[in-house]
């Protein structure tokens, strides 16, 4: 089974209108957000501005965790939706959507051709076993240093860093190396049938 580790280092962080944001992958590869050319993309951002507008992504759908602090979304006129620590929220992108409060977070940005789901795991429920299910799994070690087992050996998760598993054809499983208050981020995803990855 191929496993890629991402490292803080290796990733890419730069300014938005309400904070920054940081890369952590992006499909297919060689594509650009600033092209709206992918049809995947995963991120972790700050929101450091006490109001803020969301960048308009038409025809993308987004799913927004919040990993640390508070804020309040509200799409268009809509109500106001308070979104806590771990508090996920799915929404279309291409919505007028603004902010208030400050928070770190986490984002999946997805196009029709791609599925993903996106939950999380503290210290008492791990290790987090996966099947050997052949759909796309990435953990993002937000809080805390993590493990990759599977049939052939270890590999380590520092915090901060993104695994990227292509294809889960065996099984294989992530555990916490002794953080009491370990955070896990885990996006399960796939790609529609009779579309060819780049």
């Amino acid at each position: 089974m191929e496993a890629v580790v991402i490292k803080k280092e290796d990733q890419l962080t730069s300014g938005w209108t309400g904070g920054s944001t940081t890369e952590l992958f992006i499909l297919p590869a060689g594509s650009k957000y600033s092209e709206r050319n992918f049809w995947l993309r995963i991120s972790s951002a700050t929101v450091d501005a006490e109001e803020a507008v969301f960048t308009k992504l038409p025809q993308v759908q987004r799913v927004l965790l919040v990993l640390k602090g508070k804020i309040v979304l509200q799409h268009g006129a809509g109500k106001r939706m308070p979104l806590n620590p771990f508090d996920i929220h799915a929404f279309d992108g291409g919505e007028p959507t603004v902010s208030r409060g400050r928070c770190v977070d986490f984002n999946v940005m997805t196009r029709d051709n791609v599925h993903a789901d996106l939950c999380t795991y503290q210290s008492r429920q791990m290790p987090v076993p996966v099947a050997a299910d052949h759909f796309m799994h990435f953990f993002y070690a937000f809080q805390g240093d993590f493990c990759l087992t599977t049939e052939s050996g270890k590999q380590d998760i520092p915090e901060k860093a993104l695994l990227y598993v292509p294809q889960a054809d065996c099984p294989f499983s992530v555990s916490s190396l002794g953080a009491e208050e370990a955070v896990l981020v885990h996006v399960k995803g796939r790609i529609a049938d009779g579309v060819k990855r780049k």
